[in-house]
């Protein structure tokens, strides 16, 4: 009889894993994307983004990068930048190393937003601010300009 119980509590145990497991994977437990909060506030102006190696900002109205990047991909990744939704969560453990440093500037800020990328974790974090994120509606890689992209 206690080998039957065993095995009966077992099984529940594998299948109290396997459904959560498969909830995390659907996206069920981080909660509804009803309360994910944007990227960029939604009344600021986006003016500038600067990565290690492009710098995209507004001047005059219209979109200038340097290295110059096409329309296309110009458009594209302001675009994901304006989309990006995420929720907070815990501080990852062990913490990653090697993030992709990103200044923002908006138009209603006087000095710019510094956010940390990290693509491998889907996470991202502000400079000098305990809290991270993660993105709940996208992966990192569209927010990054094609060159980055190649040497990640």
């Amino acid at each position: 009889m206690a080998k039957n119980r065993r095995r009966y509590n077992n099984m529940l145990i594998l299948l109290v894993a396997g459904a959560g497991l498969l909830l995390l994977s659907l996206g069920q437990l981080t909660g509804p994307r009803e309360h994910s909060l944007p990227l960029l506030p939604p009344e600021s102006r986006l003016q500038g983004l600067v990565f290690a190696d492009l710098a995209l900002q507004q001047q005059d109205g219209a979109w200038q990068s340097q290295p110059a990047l096409t329309p296309a991909q110009t458009q594209a990744l302001l675009d994901t930048w304006q989309q990006a939704q995420m929720v907070a969560i815990a501080p990852p453990q062990p913490l990653p190393r090697q993030p992709i440093q990103v200044d923002l500037y908006l138009a209603e800020q006087d000095a710019p937003i510094t956010l940390l990328l990290y693509p491998q974790l889907n996470a991202i974090k502000l400079l000098e601010d305990p809290q991270w994120w993660r993105l709940v509606n996208q992966a990192i890689d569209p927010l990054l300009p094609p060159s980055t992209l190649q040497e990640h």
